[in-house]
């Protein structure tokens, strides 16, 4: 019974650490987004910005977005292993979690 307990416990963590770096992720997607905008903001406010400027400018926040685009879909296929790892050691909670998602889902339809 322990080793369940901590198997299950294990995976929590390690299923909680992928979450985390998806968050993590994200948030530097929005800053990238954040940051480009403000640079638009302050080249209009200073009257020189011009089309080439403001297209190199997305580029370089396209490119990086790609990047981090492409680290989070890597990590949400960490995630989704890591969650059938961590609801193979805890039938109980997977039990309940598909019995949760057959309400849900009952209830949007």
């Amino acid at each position: 019974m322990a080793r369940v307990c901590n198997d299950q416990a294990v995976a929590f963590d390690i299923l909680q650490s992928h979450i985390k770096t998806l968050d993590q992720l994200l948030h530097n997607m929005a800053d990238i987004d954040d940051m480009v905008d403000e640079l638009t903001e302050a080249a209009k406010k200073e009257d020189r910005d011009g089309r080439d400027a403001t297209a190199h400018r997305q580029a370089r926040a396209y490119k990086l977005t790609q990047i981090v685009l492409t680290a989070a879909m890597q990590q949400h296929q960490l995630i989704e292993e890591q969650m059938a790892a961590f609801l193979a050691s805890a039938p109980d909670i997977a039990k309940r979690l598909a019995h949760w998602q057959a309400d849900d889902t009952a209830r949007t339809t």
